[in-house]
């Protein structure tokens, strides 16, 4: 009983949000909804209603999806860095290859061995793709995630909602 008390006493009050103060509100939880309905009067069974809708009607699912992205962007995040780290070591390894070539007689005369560089190099070039991708994608999702919270639903249809439509190339 005393968590509740408290819980309301910090509630904000969910009609004074806008467009300037709206990220003060703690977001992400279906039970934060649900408390506020429970705080403006609601009953156990109808904040129970309130739940069963939340839950049939797939917003609960896109708390975790946006939770799963938020995660999968700090994966991304720790790849980078490590091929950051790799990219370093790579282009050190592909210099002094190239630096240091050698002659070798293949019977006839003498010629530069140039495999192991060229393997290096090919790797190099390789991560250094990759890391460009995973930058692209890191950007996308941050960008999916930081999406604008006043969004009002009210009246508008959903195509019109869509901020990525499918014909969308990122680059």
């Amino acid at each position: 009983m005393a968590k509740t008390i408290a819980a309301k006493r910090f509630q904000q009050n969910i009609f004074g949000a806008n467009q300037g103060n709206i990220w003060n509100y703690r977001q992400n939880h279906p039970e934060l909804v649900v408390n506020d309905c429970k705080y403006y009067g609601f009953t156990d069974g109808q904040a129970s209603i309130v739940r069963q809708s939340l839950l049939v009607r797939g917003v609960n699912k896109w708390f975790k999806v946006r939770r799963d992205l938020i995660a999968y962007k700090l994966q991304i995040r720790s790849e980078i860095k490590f091929l950051h780290t790799k990219l370093r070591t790579l282009k050190l390894e592909t210099t002094a290859l190239f630096c240091t070539k050698r002659q070798v007689y293949d019977g006839e005369k003498y010629v530069y061995q140039l495999d192991a560089y060229y393997r290096k190099r090919t790797e190099y070039i390789s991560a250094k793709e990759k890391l460009k991708l995973l930058q692209n994608i890191r950007g996308t999702l941050k960008k999916l995630c930081m999406t604008d919270r006043w969004q009002i639903w009210e009246g508008n249809k959903l195509r019109d909602m869509n901020t990525l439509k499918a014909g969308d190339h990122f680059k």
